[in-house]
C-alpha cells in the first residue's frame, strides 16, 4: 500500500499523477506553415522572351543572391541585379 506521505517525516510525497495526463502526452499533428515565396516555373525562366529589367520603387531580396535588388525580371516577376540577370535565367 502506497501512503501519500512519508510516516518518518510526516511529509507529503509527490505522486507524479496529475489529471488530464492522457490528453497531454498525444502530440498534435505538424502542419506545414505557409511560405509566401513561390518558385517561378521553370518553362518561364529558361523561356528567354520578355525577360528585361525595370525598375521598381522599393528594394527587395534578389532571387538569385539574397541581397537587396531595385529592378524586377517583367516575365519572371521576380528581383534581380544585373549581374543575377543572366544566371537566374540560365
Amino acid at each position: 500500500m502506497v501512503r501519500p506521505y512519508d510516516v518518518k517525516t510526516s511529509k507529503k510525497l509527490k505522486t507524479g499523477l496529475k489529471l488530464g495526463v492522457a490528453q497531454q502526452s498525444v502530440p498534435k499533428p505538424i502542419t506545414p506553415t505557409p511560405t509566401k515565396r513561390q518558385k517561378v516555373a521553370v518553362d518561364v525562366r529558361h523561356s528567354g522572351v520578355g525577360h528585361h529589367l525595370e525598375s521598381m520603387p522599393k528594394q527587395r531580396r534578389c532571387s538569385h543572391c539574397g541581397k537587396k535588388a531595385n529592378l524586377i525580371c517583367k516575365a519572371c516577376n521576380v528581383p534581380l541585379h544585373k549581374k543575377c540577370n543572366a544566371e537566374f535565367h540560365v
